[in-house]
Parts: C-alpha cells; sequence; structure tokens
C-alpha cells in the first residue's frame, strides 16, 4: 500500500488458466523451460524443504539472477513439479530496487552476477546424468540465462547509455573471467543487444 492508502497497479503473471502439471521426463521440463513456459522468479513458488536438503540447493552469493539457477536446479531434481492459476502474491515493483533500474553504476552487479550465474551452471551440469547423455544442452542451458541477462539488465541499460559507455564498465570483469577472448565476448554483447533493439524498433 502506498502512502497516501492507494495500492500500486500490478502486472499480472499467470502461466497457466489451471492445473499444469509438468511431465517427469526431466528432458522435456528442461525444454519446456528453454521454451520460456516457466518462470524463473522465486517468489511465485513454493519448495519442499526435504528437496532443497537433499540436493543441498540454495541461493548464490550474487546480487542478481540467484533464482535463475535456483529454481533450473529444483526443476531438474523435483519428482513433480506443478503449476497453479492462483494469483495470491502481491508483487510490488520499483523501478530503482536492485534488481531493477538503468543506472550505469549497476552493471557491474548485473554483469558479475551474470558471469557467476554461467560458471555455477556449468559446475552442476557437469556432475549431472542428463548432460552427460545429451552435451549440446549445455550451450542451450547457457543462452538460455545468457538472454535472461540481456533482456533484463543489459537492453534497459542501453536504452540509456551507449555501448561504448557500457563496454567501459565492463571490459575490466571481461578481462578478468574470459582473458583472450574478451574482445570477442563484448562484441558479441554489442551485437545482441543492437539485433534485439532492432527487433524491437520493427516491432517484432
Amino acid at each position: 500500500m502506498q502512502k497516501d492508502g492507494s495500492y500500486p497497479l500490478y502486472d499480472l503473471v499467470r502461466l497457466t488458466d489451471s492445473v499444469w502439471i509438468m511431465p517427469e521426463n526431466v528432458l522435456l521440463r528442461i525444454e519446456a523451460m528453454l521454451e520460456n513456459r516457466t518462470n524463473v522468479a522465486s517468489w511465485g513458488k513454493l519448495y519442499r524443504r526435504d528437496l532443497i536438503e537433499k540436493y543441498q540447493l540454495h541461493f548464490d552469493d550474487m546480487p542478481n539472477f540467484e533464482d535463475c539457477l535456483f529454481n533450473f536446479l529444483c526443476l531438474y531434481y523435483a519428482k513433480r513439479y506443478v503449476f497453479i492459476s492462483a494469483t495470491d502474491y502481491h508483487y510490488h515493483v520499483r523501478e530503482q530496487s536492485l534488481s531493477r533500474g538503468q543506472d550505469l553504476s549497476k552493471i557491474k552487479q548485473y554483469w558479475l552476477s551474470g558471469i557467476k550465474t554461467l560458471l555455477a551452471c556449468e559446475q552442476w551440469m557437469a556432475g549431472m546424468e542428463l548432460f552427460q547423455q545429451h552435451p549440446e544442452l549445455k550451450l542451450r542451458i547457457k543462452a538460455y540465462f545468457f538472454g535472461i541477462f540481456l533482456k533484463r539488465h543489459m537492453l534497459p541499460v542501453s536504452k540509456c547509455y551507449s555501448l561504448e559507455q557500457i563496454n567501459q564498465e565492463i571490459a575490466p570483469y571481461c578481462r578478468e573471467y574470459f582473458h583472450e577472448q574478451q574482445d570477442f565476448v563484448m562484441l558479441l554483447l554489442d551485437y545482441c543487444v543492437m539485433q534485439q533493439d532492432r527487433l524491437e524498433d520493427d516491432g517484432e
């Protein structure tokens, strides 16, 4: 509730109008995630404590993206994963919260969180049977996380600052994590940003 007693407007996030029980086949579940038929946010979910304890699942120490990796792991390990149409949770969006906003100074936290997510995901997948049987899925999973990182954080910032300004902020961290591939990573990021801007301008 606002200070004046009114309630802010909310976007309704509903993945289904009825009960949707995801298939037991973990490969089909992953495909559903890659097709954006699931939601990576943790605020709209309930988790069994024994599942978390059995597989030692936890939120990694990062300001952003921690729920993306956590929910990917829950999707992989859970025996049953169910979506319902209830809207019992009111989520108040603050545009200048830790995970939002177009401040150039937040680029560092966005970038480091994105890198940590990809590295942690790589470590988890190395021990997962599914990815030993389907190694090609690893790249798709990492591309999926990169897409979330791009859409939620890099694109909004790119609307307010030039790519040159953004690159100047992230160059030290690209160098630290990608070494001799730094220039390629930054070029790829710039290309993705420009392509997405073009699609939005075209109304696609």
